[in-house]
């Protein structure tokens, strides 16, 4: 995930993990973003997503691409996407 992606996410409620290394990543490591629950990182999608389409970015497309192919994983009762 990208920077800027992270960033607009974490507005929404999460909070950012710059060095997260997910499954299949084999040592790779990029930006996360932790939630407390499914239900809150789907909010701060669809508000990102609004947010994004309001302010507008310099790589819209890039970040909506990014928003589009991120991947979860839970942690007990939280989520982390990247």
């Amino acid at each position: 995930m990208k920077q800027e992606t992270a960033e607009l996410l974490a507005d929404e409620g999460g909070a950012i993990r710059d060095s997260y290394s997910g499954r299949c990543m084999y040592g790779e490591t990029t930006y996360a973003v932790t939630f407390e629950s499914k239900g809150d990182y789907e909010r701060a999608l669809v508000r990102s997503a609004y947010e994004l389409g309001v302010r507008g970015s310099e790589d819209v497309e890039g970040v909506l691409s990014d928003l589009d192919n991120l991947r979860s994983d839970q942690m007990g009762l939280g989520i982390v996407v990247y």
